[in-house]
Formats: structure tokens, sequence, C-alpha cells
């Protein structure tokens, strides 16, 4: 696997970015001629190649266009697509079983700690990606929309992924908890298997 791909789109302008599977920007496209310019379109299609489509709310439409445009075969973008809330209600998934067992061995052992979460995550959790963004505090990106809206994408993917990334750090000071769940992993399991899946399909 080797990471996303962000599609927006704004009237003519497509923009595209890639990040790595942890949510770093690797790469950018904009093009105002994409749907219309079947070399653009092709080649707008291989940066997104062996990649998971991520968005708030995944849309393959673009990529379908796209592919219409380039005469390209049809790919089923949607079934390796990343919705970043599912990425956020699997993080807190596993920091509630985490909390749990905590508190069971904190039953037991009275010298243990409670964990301490550098940042708690969104309850209720947020229903668009700018409810996510204000909870967050993130900057709203600058510039064109179809870019603003593939940056603050993938800002929300990396925040995301950060609090997953909390979640090991307790995981790893834990035997306990290790014995229970398993090794740290770099990533949630349902975001590697699409990722896996995605670099599969092609």
């Amino acid at each position: 696997m080797i990471g996303h791909v962000v599609v927006c789109q704004d009237g003519h302008d497509v923009a595209i970015w890639q990040t790595n599977t942890v949510g770093d920007n690797t790469g950018a496209w904009v093009a105002s001629d994409a749907l219309e310019d079947p070399g653009v379109a092709r080649r707008l299609l291989n940066v997104c190649a062996r990649r998971a489509l991520t968005a708030w709310a995944p849309d393959p439409s673009v990529l379908r266009a796209l592919e219409e445009v380039a005469g390209a075969p049809a790919r089923d973008w949607a079934a390796t697509a990343v919705a970043i809330p599912d990425v956020l209600a699997e993080v807190a998934a596993v920091r509630a079983d985490y909390d749990k067992r905590i508190a069971e061995e904190l039953q037991v052992k009275t010298n243990l700690v409670p964990a301490e979460w550098a940042v708690d995550i969104p309850d209720p959790m947020p229903a668009t990606a700018e409810e996510l963004r204000e909870y967050a505090r993130l900057v709203r990106p600058p510039g064109a929309p179809a870019a603003a809206d593939a940056l603050l994408t993938t800002s929300l993917l990396r925040w995301s992924l950060a609090r997953w990334s909390d979640n090991m750090t307790v995981l790893s000071r834990r035997k306990y908890l290790q014995r229970d769940f398993g090794p740290p992993r770099s990533l949630p399991p349902m975001l590697e298997a699409r990722l896996a899946d995605a670099y599969a399909d092609y």
C-alpha cells in the first residue's frame, strides 16, 4: 500500500492530492482542463492509481468522469474508498475498549494510572468536515476552492490518524493491553485493509 488520494472539483477545476499512509502530503495537481482533455484526464488518473479515494464522504463521480474523458476502463473506486468519519469512529472504538480494560485493571491493581489522552475524540462525532475542523482547531486552508477542499481533507485525515497514534502510545506502555489487543499497529485495521485493497486493485 502506498496511501490515499483526495479528489475535489469546483467548476472546471479538479484538484488531486496524494498522501502517504499516515496522511502526509506527497503530491498535488490542479487542472482546469481535465474534464475536456483526454491526455490530462489520463495523467490525473495515473496519479490516483493504487491509492484509496479518501474524503469526508467519498464520491467517485469526478474519477468516473475522468475515466470517461480519458477512455479508460472503469474502476470500482467506491470499493476501497475511505471516509474520514469511519476512520475517526474506529479510533474512538479502540480507545473506548482500552479505557474499559484499563478501568478493569485498576480494580485489581490500584497502583496503576488511567490513560491520559493528549487529545479527546469528539463526542458526539462531528456531522461535517467543517465541524471537525473547528473541533480540531485546524486553520482553514487558503487558495482556490478545489485545492482548499483537498488540503482540508488531508488535514482532517492526518489529525484523525494522529489520534490513532495516541492510542498506540497508550497500548505500547501497557503489557496487559497488548495481551488482550495485540501489539501496536501503524494504522487502524479497516484503513489498512482499504489501502491494501486499493493497491492490489490495479
